[in-house]
Protein backbone atom coordinates (compact mmCIF):
# COMPACT_ATOMS: atom_id res chain seq x y z
CA UNK A 1 0.00 0.00 0.00
CA UNK A 2 1.39 3.20 -0.84
CA UNK A 3 0.68 6.16 0.77
CA UNK A 4 2.09 10.12 -0.36
CA UNK A 5 1.13 12.68 -3.16
CA UNK A 6 0.27 11.28 -6.86
CA UNK A 7 -1.45 12.57 -10.24
CA UNK A 8 -1.30 16.22 -11.25
CA UNK A 9 -3.10 18.91 -12.30
CA UNK A 10 -6.43 17.97 -11.41
CA UNK A 11 -5.88 14.75 -10.88
CA UNK A 12 -3.37 15.96 -8.19
CA UNK A 13 -4.41 14.08 -4.89
CA UNK A 14 -2.73 12.24 -1.63
CA UNK A 15 -3.32 9.03 -0.82
CA UNK A 16 -3.34 7.29 2.63
CA UNK A 17 -3.65 3.64 2.88
CA UNK A 18 -4.99 1.92 6.50
CA UNK A 19 -6.02 -1.36 7.71
CA UNK A 20 -9.59 -1.14 9.95
CA UNK A 21 -10.82 -3.96 11.78
CA UNK A 22 -14.67 -4.81 10.50
CA UNK A 23 -16.65 -6.59 12.54
CA UNK A 24 -19.82 -8.49 10.62
CA UNK A 25 -22.95 -8.94 12.71
CA UNK A 26 -25.92 -11.76 11.59
CA UNK A 27 -28.71 -12.85 12.80
CA UNK A 28 -30.62 -16.34 12.40
CA UNK A 29 -33.75 -17.94 13.78
CA UNK A 30 -34.23 -21.61 14.40
CA UNK A 31 -36.70 -23.66 13.77
CA UNK A 32 -37.76 -24.13 17.22
CA UNK A 33 -38.14 -20.04 16.92
CA UNK A 34 -34.64 -19.16 19.14
CA UNK A 35 -32.77 -16.97 17.49
CA UNK A 36 -28.81 -17.34 16.59
CA UNK A 37 -26.83 -14.68 16.47
CA UNK A 38 -22.99 -14.32 15.26
CA UNK A 39 -20.12 -11.98 14.96
CA UNK A 40 -17.22 -12.27 11.97
CA UNK A 41 -14.38 -9.79 12.35
CA UNK A 42 -11.80 -9.29 9.93
CA UNK A 43 -9.51 -6.51 8.74
CA UNK A 44 -10.13 -4.50 6.16
CA UNK A 45 -7.98 -1.85 4.09
CA UNK A 46 -9.21 1.67 3.84
CA UNK A 47 -8.10 4.28 1.21
CA UNK A 48 -8.84 7.91 1.64
CA UNK A 49 -7.98 10.53 -0.87
CA UNK A 50 -7.93 14.77 -0.63
CA UNK A 51 -7.56 15.92 -4.20
CA UNK A 52 -6.04 19.51 -4.75
CA UNK A 53 -9.49 20.67 -5.38
CA UNK A 54 -10.71 19.73 -1.67
CA UNK A 55 -12.34 16.49 -2.82
CA UNK A 56 -12.58 13.96 -0.04
CA UNK A 57 -13.18 10.21 -1.28
CA UNK A 58 -12.71 7.66 0.94
CA UNK A 59 -13.15 3.92 -0.22
CA UNK A 60 -13.19 1.07 2.15
CA UNK A 61 -14.94 -2.62 2.10
CA UNK A 62 -19.12 -2.94 2.95
CA UNK A 63 -20.54 -6.10 4.96
CA UNK A 64 -20.33 -8.11 1.62
CA UNK A 65 -16.71 -6.87 0.75
CA UNK A 66 -17.86 -4.46 -1.46
CA UNK A 67 -16.20 -1.65 -2.13
CA UNK A 68 -18.02 1.57 -0.81
CA UNK A 69 -17.32 5.17 -2.01
CA UNK A 70 -17.71 7.80 -0.08
CA UNK A 71 -17.16 11.37 -1.80
CA UNK A 72 -17.77 14.63 -0.57
CA UNK A 73 -17.16 18.31 -1.88
CA UNK A 74 -14.28 20.75 -0.83
CA UNK A 75 -12.74 20.58 2.46
CA UNK A 76 -13.56 24.03 3.19
CA UNK A 77 -16.99 22.89 3.20
CA UNK A 78 -16.67 20.59 5.54
CA UNK A 79 -14.57 22.73 8.37
CA UNK A 80 -17.16 24.81 8.39
CA UNK A 81 -18.12 27.14 11.61
CA UNK A 82 -20.21 24.56 12.62
CA UNK A 83 -17.87 22.41 14.18
CA UNK A 84 -16.90 20.61 11.30
CA UNK A 85 -14.88 17.30 11.76
CA UNK A 86 -10.95 17.76 12.58
CA UNK A 87 -8.69 16.62 10.08
CA UNK A 88 -5.72 14.96 10.67
CA UNK A 89 -2.37 15.33 8.67
CA UNK A 90 0.15 12.55 8.08
CA UNK A 91 4.13 13.16 7.05
CA UNK A 92 4.57 10.79 4.10
CA UNK A 93 8.37 11.03 4.15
Amino acid sequence: MLNGVFGSGNDLHVAAWQAVKVVDRSEETEDDRSIIQRERERFANELTLVYASGELRSFNSGPAGDTVVNSTGPLHRLAGARGGPVLRTQSFL
